[in-house]
């Protein structure tokens, strides 16, 4: 059959040219055949009608199924040209039911290369002439529906074959084709989403049901919680009564005792137990409202009962001088308000005087001591947690006096061999520090001794760095710090460590005077600055006011009253000075007669 097929093939008709003769034309004569090359030559040729005709589709001997298998073995000749339509579509509906869910998942990836297939349909709908062949879109068709629609071209005579619309007809069914696939299989596909969907959306009904009743039940849940709650309340409210009732009887029993023990130590200490008024006393006074360093340290340390004796407990302030010139309490005379400052005093008219100075109306009230000696300017005084105050110095008479401030005036004599002249004394523990002074010749000493209260004896302590006066002393933590130096040094006692510190900064003063609060301490230079320290780090000071009292007073006391005030007293001025802490400023408040002129 194959033979009889090859007896049909033509040569091109054009001289010297051996290729296979494909296309006619009805311009020539009808024995004219030429190959693809000439054929397109040929169609250029202007002023001509070209009608196309396949040599293929001409009569020819053999059976149907002969024709479809040569049709099918001249399109093969051109297969990789035409690998882009036939082996895609035959991919895309050749698939199965299962597969076509990813044939739609790759119809966006792929949907270039199916724009260009219909893009070929297209072109051939409009029977381009050599550029697209018609026999093409058969391949489109499984065998059995190829044959079907060559049929009614092989029944056709040759002369009919001159009109090619009809297999180009053949497009739009292989679309046909190509849709009602796509529609059967894209609805079947809607089909079981739509059941799988309807069975999300029951799960789904059930999911909300199941959070409803959940709701429910939290709902009861919360509001027995509720009830709990305003139950727990209630039983919280009756102990909090019943631990308040307790704790008032704990608090009368704790009166009670304190009562009783304050009682026997001012037995202990021969004191008339009428002298203390009692009426504003109460247990629960914080020691740390104590503004004074040095009775924080004497209430920590471990020191006999009768040495806080006779200090004033009560609500209100409480305060002790932190230069241990001054002392405060509200049973020294009935005539004296609760809130004055008490001072040492050597006045023009050669006594000792008591000062007491009324921090409320800024007043003060000067009572003489019957002190036959008179304290000289180079007198070292030490106040004693009791109200004792300690003065020893070049002219005490036996080298010391020890005043207790009360109703009837007590003189007691130091031991002997109290050391030539302390400028600066502070107390802690039962015993006395002193630090510096001069000797006869009125040079500097390195001295530092301590003088034990319960032994009656001095004890040599680490001689100072440098020769000095060390005019003012305060403690605090378990520290003395020691300033008014010639050398305008600022040192530190370590009382533990028995060893001096030289703080590293310089004051423009020599004659300054230092304080100590709950949390910082102060210092204040004649005719200078007020400077503040932090008591965790004494090493750094900064100005925080200028002072206004005047260079020609060098002698000045000092009280730390409170949180908020510092109160001065001018021995040259004869002025008493008010500085507060919140404003900064400083206004002189008084100004005293001759009589009283300050000393310490």
């Amino acid at each position: 059959m194959q033979n009889s097929l090859n007896m049909n093939q033509k040569q091109c008709s054009e001289p010297g040219c051996e290729l296979e003769a494909e296309y006619g034309c009805q311009c020539t004569s009808p024995e004219t055949y030429l190959c693809k090359l000439h054929w397109m030559k040929h169609c250029e040729l202007p002023n001509r009608d070209h009608t196309f005709e396949s040599v293929f589709l001409k009569p020819c001997e053999g059976t149907q199924e002969a024709i479809l298998e040569f049709l099918k073995s001249k399109l093969s000749e051109n297969q990789e040209s035409r690998k882009n339509i036939t082996v895609s579509f035959s991919q895309h509906l050749n698939s199965s039911e299962d597969s076509f869910e990813n044939f739609l998942k790759r119809l966006d990836s792929e949907s270039a290369e199916i724009k260009i297939c219909f893009e070929k349909i297209s072109e051939a709908k409009k029977l381009s002439k050599f550029e697209q062949d018609p026999l093409l879109k058969l391949l489109a068709l499984q065998p059995n529906e190829a044959i079907e629609k060559i049929k009614p071209m092989l029944s056709c005579k040759p002369d009919s074959y001159t009109n090619i619309n009809l297999i180009c007809s053949l497009t739009g069914e292989i679309e046909k084709i190509i849709e009602s696939f796509i529609k059967n299989k894209f609805e079947k596909y809607l089909e079981n989403k739509l059941s799988g969907l309807e069975k999300t959306l029951e799960k789904h009904d059930q999911i909300i049901n199941s959070a409803n009743d959940f709701v429910e039940n939290l709902k009861d849940t919360i509001s027995t919680l509720i009830a709990e709650n305003e139950k727990s309340k209630k039983d919280f409210e009756e102990w909090k009564q019943e631990v308040e009732t307790k704790r008032k009887w704990e608090v009368a029993s704790r009166n009670s005792q304190l009562s009783n023990s304050i009682t026997d130590i001012l037995k202990v200490s021969n004191l008339n137990k009428k002298q203390l008024n009692f009426k504003n006393w109460s247990p629960d006074v914080k020691i740390n409202e104590i503004k004074s360093a040095t009775l924080n340290e004497a209430f920590n340390s471990e020191i006999d009962q009768d040495s806080i004796s006779v200090c004033s407990l009560y609500e209100s302030e409480i305060l002790s001088v932190p230069d241990l010139r001054f002392y405060y309490q509200d049973n020294f005379d009935t005539e004296i308000k609760k809130k004055s400052l008490y001072l040492i005093d050597k006045g023009i008219n050669k006594n000792t005087n008591l000062i007491v100075f009324d921090t409320e109306n800024e007043m003060e009230d000067i009572k003489t001591l019957n002190i036959s000696d008179q304290l000289d300017s180079g007198t070292c005084i030490a106040q004693l947690p009791d109200g004792k105050f300690f003065c020893f110095g070049k002219r005490c008479p036996a080298s010391g006096i020890s005043l207790t401030i009360d109703k009837k005036l007590k003189i007691c004599m130091m031991p002997s061999g109290t050391p030539c002249c302390y400028s600066s004394a502070v107390y802690f523990n039962r015993n006395i520090y002193c630090f510096g002074g001069w000797n006869d010749e009125k040079s500097p000493l390195a001295l530092s001794e301590r003088f034990d209260m319960n032994e009656n004896k001095w004890i040599k302590l680490s001689p100072l760095p440098n020769p000095d006066c060390c005019l003012h002393s305060l403690i605090f933590k378990k520290n003395i710090l020691i300033s008014g130096s010639e050398n305008r040094k600022l040192l530190r006692y370590s009382i533990l460590g028995n060893d001096f510190t030289t703080i590293p900064f310089e004051f423009a003063e020599r004659k300054r005077k230092i304080m100590v609060n709950a949390v910082r301490l102060y210092l204040i230079e004649c005719g200078g600055f007020i400077y503040e320290s932090e008591i965790e780090d004494d090493t750094v000071w900064k100005i925080i006011a200028p002072s206004v009292i005047s260079e020609i007073c060098p002698w000045q006391v000092y009280c730390l009253y409170n949180k908020e005030t510092i109160y001065i007293g001018c021995r040259d001025l004869n002025e008493y000075y008010k500085f507060s802490l919140l404003s900064k400023n400083m206004a002189a408040i008084l100004h005293t007669s001759q009589e009283s002129c300050l000393t310490f």
